[in-house]
């Protein structure tokens, strides 16, 4: 088991002094199923990429810690890890995959945060309060930039400080309007006969 544990790090590629901890792992239980001279499920594991960083084989090394932790690989007919080495294991493959995935995102370009064009922000007050507001009277909402004639382009839509501002001022005057502190009181309209009649 240990030459077949040998050959199964030549085979990945990697070195014995720079083999990763979990590789001995694979080595023991799973290379005998998913090695070279058999692959159940597909599976070869000797064939992953080791560079979680790049991320490529990610899904297949999530769904390996999986089935370890459910105690499906190895089978039951196979020698048992000790509850020792699978916890190990799962750590260190988890490990490797969170870091993977945490380098990934650091590389990617930050998320732009785009806000409403006046209009959205009107429509969506009034759909959702069924208040009507202007953000364009002087002192409400900031004019949105025009790009080659058109005000709705989600580049140009930057959220700055004084718009942070302008929108707290925004909701209070809507919420005002749409839950006033004073109930509004019915307004009462005689109608005679005639009115109801001829629509007067």
């Amino acid at each position: 088991m240990a030459r077949l544990s040998f050959i199964f790090l030549l085979a990945t590629g990697t070195a014995l002094s720079a083999a990763e901890p979990f590789e001995a792992f694979l080595g023991k239980h799973c290379v005998s199923c998913h090695g070279p001279k058999k692959q159940k499920g597909d599976l070869r594991m000797d064939k992953l990429s080791r560079d979680f960083k790049v991320g490529a084989d990610g899904h297949l090394w999530a769904e390996i810690v999986e089935r370890i932790n459910a105690g499906e690989m190895p089978p039951e007919k196979e020698p048992r890890p000790t509850e020792g080495e699978i916890a190990s294991v799962i750590g260190q493959l988890d490990a490797k995959i969170s870091e993977g995935r945490a380098a990934r995102m650091a590389k990617r370009p930050p998320v732009a945060h785009y806000r409403l064009s006046r209009k959205e922000y009107q429509n969506t007050v009034y759909d959702l309060l069924g208040v009507r507001y202007d953000p364009a009277k002087p002192g409400e909402l900031n004019a949105d930039p025009l790009w080659h004639g058109f005000e709705r382009i989600g580049s140009q839509l930057t959220l700055s400080p004084s718009h942070v501002e302008r929108y707290y001022k925004a909701a209070e005057t809507v919420l005002a309007r749409a839950f006033p502190s004073k109930p509004v009181e019915p307004k009462k309209v005689r109608k005679t006969a005639a009115d109801l009649r001829y629509g007067g």
